[in-house]
C-alpha cells in the first residue's frame, strides 16, 4: 500500500506468478507548490527556509506539506499594515501578523501592504498680536485648525498672514523660513511656533525756541522734560499738552501739530512734532515817582515841579524835605489761614509810614524726580498803609494755587515780599474745621471791620 508512505510505491511481489521474489520499490517524485508574494509600499518579506526574499514581488516553489515562515520588514518611515490572501490557504499570515507560517498544500499567493507612517505637525500662536497660519499641503488652518497628520516624509509649507495692526516677528521649529513662510519635512513629529506682535508708532516731540516748558501725554508716556518720545499701539489717539515755565510762553506747535491749544495726533504712522517756548521779555522798570503821575507822598502834589519834594523829574522820591523817608513793613512769622484767607500780622517800625503791596509765593517742585524745577508760584497779594509805629492784621485773599496747596496740608510756607514789605519766610497754618465753622459765623462782621479799616488807610 502506498498511502503510509507517500511520494513511495511498495510492490511485495508479482501477480499470479506463483513465484515469490523480493520486494522492489519505485519512488514516486514529491509534489512542489509555488508560493508567491506580492509587496504594495515600500518593504520586504522574507522566508524560512530561504527561498522568498523579494520586493516588489517573487516567488518560490516548496514541497508539498512545507511549513514557511514569513517575515515582513518595513523600510524607513513605512509601516506594514497587513496581508492579503490573493490565492490559496494564508496559514496565520492574515491581519498584521508577522511573523506568520504558511504549509505549502496549494499554491499559496499573499499580498503585503505597507503604508507611509503619519507624522502630526502641530502649530502654536503666540504673541500680543493676532494672524493666521495655513499650510500646503491643506490641512492647517490656524485659527481653527492647528494640528494635522502628513505622510511621512512630506515637506509642508506653512504661511502666516497677520490680522490688521499686527505683524509676524518670528517663526520656531522650521527647517528653514523666509518672511511669513516656513518649511518643515515630516520625517518625524513637529511643533512650529509664529509669533504676532500689535504694531507699535513711535511719537517724538521735541522743544524750541528762547523760553522753556514742559510737554505730557495722554495716555501716558511723554514727559518732556525728561522722556521726549514714547511708541504706541498704532491707530491709537494721543493728546499732547504744552505748559510754559515761568518767565516763558508757549508760541505753538509744529510738524504734526500745528496752533496753541492741545496737540491730538492720530498714530496711522510715526510722528514727530516741535512746541515752541519763547522767553517773556522783562518788563520795563518802573516810572520814578516824579514822574509817574502819582501822588507817592500824600501831599497832594504830583510829580516835578508841582511836587516841591522834587527836584528833577527823574527823581525817585516825592518826599519833602525833612518829611521821613517811607519804611517797610516787619511781617510776622506765622500766619492763621480762615475762610480762604491769610490773616498776615505786619508792623511798621519806620520812622515814616509803611506802604505798599505784600505778595505771598510759594515755593513748588514741578517734573518728575530727576528733572525737578522749583518755581514760585504767587498765591496771594493785598495792599496796605501803616502809619509810623502801628500794627495791624491784612487779611490776604488766596488765590486757586493758594487753596490747592493747602488741602494738601495744614500749613504752607511762603514768602512774603513786595514794595514795602521786609522780605521774610511766613509759616501758613490752617485752621481746624472747629476753628474754621466759628470764622465763618463771625465773617459778615470780620468784612466789614476790614473794609472799614481799609478806608482808614
Amino acid at each position: 500500500s502506498a498511502s503510509a508512505f507517500p511520494g513511495r510505491l511498495y510492490v511485495l511481489g508479482v501477480a499470479n506468478s506463483g513465484i515469490p521474489g523480493p520486494v522492489r520499490v519505485f519512488e514516486e517524485p514529491s509534489a512542489e507548490f509555488p508560493l508567491a508574494i506580492e509587496i504594495e509600499g515600500s518593504g520586504e518579506v522574507t522566508s524560512v527556509p530561504a527561498g522568498i526574499e523579494c520586493e516588489p514581488t517573487c516567488s518560490a516553489e516548496y514541497e508539498e506539506g512545507k511549513v514557511v515562515t514569513l517575515t515582513a520588514t518595513e523600510a524607513g518611515g513605512w509601516e506594514f499594515t497587513g496581508w492579503t490572501t490573493v490565492e490559496g490557504s494564508p496559514g496565520t499570515c492574515t491581519g498584521t501578523t508577522s511573523p506568520c507560517e504558511v504549509t505549502m498544500n496549494e499554491a499559496v499567493k499573499l499580498k503585503a501592504t505597507f503604508d507611509l507612517v503619519k507624522r502630526a505637525l502641530t502649530v502654536t500662536k503666540e504673541g500680543s498680536g493676532t494672524g493666521t497660519v495655513t499650510s500646503e499641503p491643506t490641512g492647517i488652518a490656524c485659527g481653527a485648525t492647528c494640528e494635522a497628520e502628513y505622510d511621512h516624509g512630506t515637506t509642508v509649507i506653512l504661511t502666516a498672514t497677520a490680522e490688521t495692526g499686527s505683524h509676524l516677528t518670528s517663526w520656531e521649529g522650521c527647517d528653514t523660513k523666509a518672511g511669513s513662510t516656513c518649511e518643515v519635512t515630516m520625517s518625524e513629529a513637529k511643533e512650529v511656533t509664529a509669533t504676532f506682535a500689535l504694531n507699535m508708532r513711535e511719537l517724538s516731540v521735541s522743544r524750541a525756541g528762547t523760553g522753556s516748558g514742559a510737554i505730557s501725554s495722554s495716555p501716558a508716556g511723554i514727559e518732556c522734560g525728561a522722556t521726549c518720545s514714547a511708541e504706541y499701539l498704532e491707530g491709537e489717539v494721543v493728546t499732547l499738552t504744552a505748559s510754559a515755565d515761568a518767565g516763558s510762553t508757549f508760541t505753538g506747535w509744529s510738524g504734526a501739530c500745528s496752533g496753541t491749544g492741545a496737540c491730538v495726533v492720530t498714530l496711522d504712522g510715526n510722528r514727530a512734532l516741535t512746541a515752541n517756548f519763547d522767553a517773556v521779555p522783562a518788563p520795563p522798570p518802573p516810572a520814578a515817582q516824579c514822574e509817574d503821575g502819582a501822588d507817592n507822598d500824600g501831599d497832594g502834589l504830583i510829580d516835578y515841579p508841582a511836587d516841591p519834594g522834587c527836584s528833577a523829574s527823574g527823581d525817585d522820591s516825592e518826599a519833602d524835605a525833612g518829611t521821613p523817608p517811607a519804611g517797610k513793613a516787619i511781617v510776622r512769622g506765622t500766619a492763621a489761614v480762615k475762610g480762604g484767607r491769610a490773616l498776615v500780622k505786619l508792623s511798621c517800625r519806620a520812622a515814616g509810614p509803611c506802604k505798599g503791596t505784600l505778595k505771598l509765593l510759594a515755593r513748588v517742585k514741578t517734573g518728575k524726580p530727576k528733572h525737578r524745577k522749583i518755581r514760585s508760584v504767587l498765591i496771594g497779594k493785598a495792599s496796605f498803609n501803616l502809619a509810623p509805629g502801628a500794627s495791624r492784621t491784612l487779611r490776604v485773599k488766596l488765590n486757586r494755587a493758594g487753596k490747592r496747596l493747602l488741602r494738601s496740608g495744614r500749613t504752607l510756607r511762603a514768602r512774603a515780599t513786595g514794595r514795602g514789605v521786609k522780605s521774610r519766610t511766613v509759616k501758613l497754618k490752617r485752621a481746624s474745621a472747629k476753628k474754621q465753622r466759628r470764622h465763618t459765623a463771625a465773617a459778615g462782621g470780620a468784612r466789614d471791620a476790614e473794609r472799614n479799616a481799609d478806608k482808614g488807610l
